[in-house]
């Protein structure tokens, strides 16, 4: 499958923390404000 982005473009960022600490709601308040479906990642 060939790429639709060059990999210059692609950016690679993780969240570490304690349990309950809203990683999970923290991720998908990037992911809205990025405009980008909450299905991916």
């Amino acid at each position: 499958m060939a790429r639709s982005h060059a990999i210059k473009d692609y950016r690679n960022f993780g969240i570490m923390a304690h349990i309950d600490a809203g990683k999970t709601t923290t991720t998908k308040l990037v992911k809205s404000m990025m405009a980008l479906p909450l299905w991916i990642g």
